[in-house]
């Protein structure tokens, strides 16, 4: 038995695991004020998280998990100094770039020790996710308050265009051939479909449903994209080759970002939970989630409970540990997904043995 006694002014908050989840949590770690995203670097070494309201990136490394320190990021203004939001990882040039979406600008970091190399203009205002081309020839950053995405050259960081979308955009992906980029778009909850060889939007994908599209993943085998939808809560499963909807997937309440297991397999989604009555900027309910989806089967597989509003999302290289955030906790929780991967490999084997006539795994 459990007994807590507190003052009628005080608020507490009690976590508890879900004994049956097969994710293992490896430990919960502070963070600069409200951490927005994580990512890791390319060889899984390190995690950065961006804050919000913060001056700046915090760095960890993962072996074991730890914090290691905070990478402030000079300004050349007095005002606006927050407002850190994603990553996007350029290991060809040694670069981390971090949007600050207050500023309008791009800050570059050196992979190689963290250091600060520059900043560069978007030309759109709040600019918030970076998408760069698989030939590095391009990078992409969505403005939120402009309605538009910046095409940047990666190699000058020059600005080229901005180009106009449907709405307010978010997630953005490049098609497997390398011809489009596919834009979430927030508010009314459209997908944008933009040509890369003449910078239009040829495409725009409506549904009669309220919607808010907020994140967009391509599986690594081309075939199918996925983009959530805060408003609904839901995956929208995509085919590429028709680019029409298959499914759509319930996961929980106000989603935010998702990642997928290099293998492409899984897809780790935070939920921040339902909204404060009187502003989502306060704290809600109850916690917020990270549910895992099977690719395959398209289905909620697994979940945990995050802490308050889990935003940022990033799955580390090996796929075999999980990051999220909690905005207002200032908090990154960290999970070891092993035993999940493994159960669901052993599932498969056993199907595979009791499919064959002779009970025995066929050849090859």
């Amino acid at each position: 038995m459990l007994q807590i006694e507190a003052g009628k002014t005080k608020r507490l908050e009690l976590k508890m695991d879900r004994a049956d989840s097969l994710l293992d949590l490896v430990g919960e770690f502070p963070t600069g004020r409200q951490p927005k995203s994580v990512a890791f670097t390319p060889d899984g070494k390190f995690a950065l998280v961006a804050q919000l309201s913060g001056s700046g990136v915090d760095l960890y490394q993962t072996e074991p998990f730890q914090r290691l320190r905070q990478i402030d990021i000079p300004n050349k203004t007095k005002k606006n100094q927050l407002g850190y939001v994603e990553f996007a990882m350029l290991p060809w040039q040694d670069e981390i770039w971090v949007s600050q979406m207050t500023t309008g600008q791009i800050h570059i970091l050196r992979m190689s020790d963290f250091s600060y190399l520059q900043s560069i203009p978007t030309g759109g205002e709040w600019s918030k996710v970076i998408c760069v081309h698989p030939d590095h020839k391009l990078a992409f950053v969505s403005n939120w308050l402009s309605n538009s995405v910046s095409v940047i050259d990666p190699v000058s960081h020059k600005l080229l265009r901005t180009v106009k979308c449907s709405g307010t955009p978010r997630g953005m992906a490049v098609s497997p051939d390398g011809l489009y980029l596919w834009v979430a778009i927030y508010e009314p909850g459209n997908v944008d479909k933009i040509s890369l060889k003449d910078f239009k939007r040829v495409k725009t994908m409506t549904w009669q449903v309220v919607g808010a599209k907020r994140h967009v993943v391509i599986h690594p085998d081309g075939t199918t994209m996925f983009i959530s939808d805060m408003e609904q809560g839901d995956i929208w499963v995509f085919d590429l080759a028709s680019e029409k909807l298959l499914k759509r997937v319930k996961i929980a309440p106000k989603l935010n970002t998702f990642d997928i297991t290099p293998d492409g397999r899984l897809l780790f989604i935070s939920s921040r939970g339902e909204n404060n009555p009187d502003s989502y900027l306060e704290k809600g309910p109850d916690f917020g989630t990270m549910s895992v989806m099977d690719t395959r089967t398209l289905t909620k597989v697994d979940w945990v409970w995050g802490r308050n509003q889990p935003t940022g999302l990033a799955v580390h290289p090996t796929g075999h540990m999980v990051a999220c955030t909690g905005v207002l906790d200032d908090n990154l929780g960290v999970w070891d997904c092993s035993r999940l991967m493994a159960r669901l490999q052993a599932s498969e084997s056993a199907s595979v043995i009791s499919s064959s006539p002779s009970g025995t795994v066929p050849s090859p």
